[in-house]
């Protein structure tokens, strides 16, 4: 669809990954809510659990033997009853709690309310001083706390949270609700009697669960990052798919405007030798006809090549062209295409200086191929000069590799494209996105192909207003 442009595409996927961000972010906002408020429920379940169980263990030092009455002090009923008379209170009033086990057939428990004259005795003692319903046990209550303590560390530890905690202790009469901000990063608990005989409860405070939470939620963090990465990457290759698949199409176009003129160059040539014999009546002159036939067949052989190019093309296969290997001299191959390119080379005005080695360069290859190739690369010299061409090839071994320069002093390439004008349909773009000089775009796709598939590389060294050199490397025979 024509509408469904880069310009409404691009946008239409920043928009999804962000709302797809979005939507990751709020779904864990809703789940760290419950799941703080599922950890804050644990917590609290296990310091009720705690003081009900020191609580039982602080009987036995009460003098309380009796198994089944200390098992009494577990049930729902009495944590209930003990509950209520903790949180009672009125003013003047004062609470009392014993109970004991001196006698063999019986136990008791007594809750006492206290209520004082306002102005007695009694009630300026009971203001000044800690009141107790029977005489302190000497460190009862600091032994419990130390096994409240523990207990409650060891199941918080059990559940994988250690953070810190702190006991806050409150009296008996003190009936001040919990203040909890749900935003905060600790938590306090309710208040439990921990110890039968001492009137004080305790809270526990944990300093910090946030930590834990996101611990918690480990995996479906992971998740969700990977599902965003995911997204994010099947966007990034789709986006990319589609640039390529506008690119290839705009290429395709342009190929089929161009390919029209790159067709005709061999046959104006071949024209252009033909008229030459009939001109210059070159039938007195066996040689240079001899010459001048040997360009027209050689041009025929281009244009046959040129041929199966598009054919190959067209069934959107890969060029995978056969190869004759055998031992060939480049130095002698470069002499008959600079021999056989001279029309060319006069007609634009351009001079090729051609540096040979003093010693034979041989290589094993496909003499048709890699003639070819010369041929690419002076033609593609000839057509992007915007000078009077300069052309400088040399060829000569290092080590143990024949190295071949093609070197003008044409516009220039740029930098960023010296990797890309060797992928097939692309020409280096220029202002206007109009191109003066026609052309397929497979040239430089074809010599990579060939000199890759002869174990070589190409390589450009260009910079705009500088000319470029084209430098291939072929293993040497031996």
């Amino acid at each position: 669809m024509k509408w469904l442009s880069a310009k409404y595409a691009y946008p239409l996927v920043v928009i999804s990954v962000l709302v797809s961000i979005v939507l990751q972010i709020a779904w864990l906002r809703q789940l760290f809510t419950e799941q703080r408020a599922h950890i804050r429920e644990q917590i609290e379940q296990i310091v009720s659990t705690s003081a009900k169980e020191v609580s039982y263990e602080s009987a036995k030092y009460l003098g309380l033997k009796d198994t089944i009455y200390r098992r009494f002090l577990l049930s729902p009923e009495w944590i209930q009853l003990r509950q209520g008379f903790d949180g009672l209170g009125a003013p003047s009033m004062y609470k009392a709690f014993d109970m004991s086990d001196d006698s063999k057939d019986s136990s008791y428990i007594v809750f006492k309310f206290v209520f004082f004259r306002p102005g007695s005795e009694a009630s300026k003692r009971r203001k000044s001083g800690r009141y107790y319903s029977s005489p302190e046990i000497p460190g009862l209550d600091s032994m419990i706390l130390r096994m409240m303590d523990s207990t409650v560390r060891v199941r918080l530890q059990q559940i994988g949270l250690n953070s810190k905690f702190h006991m806050i202790f409150v009296d008996l009469g003190d009936r001040s609700e919990v203040v909890r901000d749900p935003d905060s990063p600790g938590y306090i608990s309710e208040k439990y009697s921990y110890n039968l005989e001492y009137r004080r409860r305790c809270q526990i405070q944990v300093d910090s669960i946030t930590g834990y939470v996101w611990y918690e939620m480990r995996y479906y963090l992971l998740s969700s990052l990977l599902m965003i990465v995911l997204t994010c990457a099947a966007f990034y290759f789709i986006i990319r798919l589609m640039r390529n698949q506008r690119l290839y199409a705009k290429a395709r176009v342009a190929f089929t405007s161009n390919m029209t003129h790159e067709l005709k160059t061999p046959i104006a040539t071949v024209a252009l030798a033909l008229e030459s014999i009939t001109r210059y009546d070159l039938v007195q002159q066996p040689q240079k006809l001899e010459e001048y036939l040997s360009i027209g067949r050689q041009e025929l052989q281009r244009l046959n090549l040129m041929i199966e190019k598009v054919l190959n093309l067209s069934r959107e296969q890969n060029v995978d062209y056969p190869l004759n290997m055998v031992l060939y001299d480049v130095q002698t191959g470069l002499q008959d295409v600079v021999r056989s390119m001279e029309l060319q080379l006069a007609n634009a005005g351009a001079v090729c200086k051609l540096d040979l080695s003093p010693e034979p360069c041989f290589v094993y290859g496909d003499p048709v191929h890699l003639t070819n190739v010369c041929y690419n690369l002076i033609e593609n010299a000839i057509k992007y000069a915007v000078a009077p061409l300069q052309l400088e090839i040399s060829c000569a071994v290092v080590h143990d590799r024949v190295v071949v320069h093609f070197k003008d002093n044409g516009p220039g390439i740029d930098k960023i494209y010296h990797d890309k004008i060797f992928d097939r349909f692309f020409r280096v773009p220029v202002k206007g996105d109009i191109h003066d000089v026609k052309g397929s775009g497979l040239g430089l796709n074809y010599v990579k192909s060939i000199i890759t598939r002869l174990n070589g590389t190409i390589t450009v060294k260009s910079e705009p207003g500088k000319g470029s050199d084209f430098m291939i490397s072929l293993p040497a025979a031996t």
